[in-house]
């Protein structure tokens, strides 16, 4: 067998591959003794019939085909496993199999070529001695307040109102449904019964809410609203509805008193003023996180900036098919179900738009793997040893745990760190807030500052939005 290659755009290799006479007839002979012996024909026992027979039966195109895919198939696997090609995906051939088939005689030497993606390339620019800017997260006093606020609107006493009319800060028990404005056809899900509604512009699409105001119980309304552009029903984001809405009941929230009972109440905290103080401390530690994970972005931008990499078209759509899955996923966390709204029109649109994050996300990838290779960055066996064994021993889930998947988990998050360490002290990062004003840099954090308040039954923070980056390749496996 004879293989010649050659590099194309888009990080492919396009390959040739020949085969001497002598072995296309000894595949297409092995091919039809195989299915000689799982051929019955009357008047004969299993794998019995004549040769010929066997062939007239199944047809000479059919019996020819199966041999041509089981040559091209070793032959492709032989070519790159000899040229110690780093293949992704499979080979395309050149016209197709169909083509092939037309040219292929059992008896005589043949040849075909054929386009396989491969890793790509990366060309590293400069990645040392750079100044960047990034955007420092403030602590803002408010966020204390607001998350105070919102621990006792749940807490809050519903009291029935009987003598005015709706208003904002309510709470509206409600029927409704909804209704597209342009055809007036009814919106799947957009119907309820007994619904209870805060009245906040926030709790509803815009429009609904303010356009409840002023109504008195068994009062019947028609109400205009917008669905917003990210809505996640594609069929009606963006889109103009009508809600015939039906008011049954009015409640107002009576609140607790905000005092040191309260406080206790809610939190492990004996007075008001230590849980503020616990919440500040807390809000702060999270903007700086924040700002951390922004000052990496913003550093691995820069670099990524002058980095050169044609990515293969296969990798690509691996990566558009896994962010695809995690949006999904985060639906069905939510209750939804994904396949109710999203039909094969709406997941080409997903692709499109996901497209521009997913090249975004390779090039990050690929450009810190390549700085890893060239530094020659490593993970230290004890140090990944004792991630593991902390993780383990600590461990309380119901699923068995693969160590396999473990390790290559916390050996990918320690790269991460170390790639991450390495280019920061290479590198200088000034920091700046909102406004563009230069300020401090944010304080370095330790694993104990990323401790969650302790709160009592419903707590509804959320932990700080990090950004981990994939330094080995883009794999889906997550530890469980």
């Amino acid at each position: 067998m004879q293989v010649t290659q050659e590099k194309r755009p888009g990080s492919q290799v396009n390959l040739t591959i020949t085969i001497d006479a002598d072995r296309v007839k000894k595949t297409y002979e092995k091919t039809v003794r195989d299915l000689t012996r799982n051929v019955q024909l009357q008047g004969f026992r299993r794998g019995k019939a004549p040769r010929h027979m066997v062939i007239q039966y199944l047809g000479p195109l059919r019996v020819k085909a199966a041999a041509l895919e089981d040559l091209v198939n070793d032959s492709v696997e032989n070519a790159i496993k000899d040229a110690d090609i780093e293949a992704i995906g499979q080979m395309e051939i050149d016209g197709g199999m169909d083509s092939l088939l037309t040219k292929f005689d059992p008896k005589t030497e043949f040849s075909f070529s054929g386009s396989v993606d491969v890793q790509p390339e990366v060309k590293l620019g400069k990645y040392t001695d750079l100044d960047i800017t990034a955007t420092r997260t403030l602590f803002k006093s408010e966020q204390v307040d607001e998350t105070i606020d919102r621990y006792r609107q749940q807490r809050a006493t519903l009291v029935p109102i009987e003598d005015r009319a709706l208003e904002m800060g309510d709470v509206a028990i409600v029927d409704f449904e909804g209704r597209k404005a342009d055809d007036d056809e009814a919106i799947e899900g957009a119907t309820a019964t007994d619904f209870q509604l805060d009245m906040d512009e926030s709790k509803f699409i815009p429009g609904f809410v303010s356009g409840l105001v002023g109504m008195k119980p068994e009062e019947s309304r028609e109400v205009d609203a917008t669905f917003p552009e990210d809505y996640a029903n594609e069929d009606v984001a963006g889109k103009e509805a009508k809600f015939s809405v039906t008011l049954h009941e009015i409640k107002s929230k009576e609140l607790p008193e905000l005092d040191d009972e309260f406080a206790a109440e809610i939190s492990e905290f004996e007075t008001l003023d230590a849980l503020k103080a616990h919440l500040t401390d807390s809000f702060t530690r999270e903007a700086d996180s924040q700002s951390f994970t922004a000052g990496d972005e913003a550093l691995v931008d820069a670099i990524v900036e002058s980095v050169e990499v044609e990515l293969p078209e296969t990798l690509v759509n691996r990566e558009i098919q896994f962010l695809i899955r995690q949006s999904l996923s985060q639906l069905s966390q939510q209750g939804l179900d994904p396949s109710q709204f999203v039909n094969d029109k709406m997941m080409e649109e997903m692709k499109e738009r996901t497209r521009p994050d997913a090249i975004s996300r390779l090039r990050r990838t690929l450009t810190l793997s390549a700085i890893v290779r060239e530094e020659k960055i490593e993970v230290g066996d004890t140090e990944l040893q004792v991630k593991v064994e902390d993780f383990l021993n600590n461990y309380r889930g119901q699923e068995k745990v693969s160590v396999e998947r473990v390790q290559e988990y916390f050996k990918e998050e320690l790269l991460t760190e170390k790639v991450f360490g390495w280019l920061k002290e290479q590198n200088s990062i000034g920091w700046v807030d909102e406004d563009g004003n230069a300020v401090e840099a944010p304080a370095e954090l330790t694993e104990s500052d990323v401790v969650e308040a302790e709160f009592a039954e419903d707590k509804t923070e959320e932990p700080a939005s990090e950004v981990t980056v994939d330094v080995s390749a883009t794999d889906e496996s997550d530890a469980k």
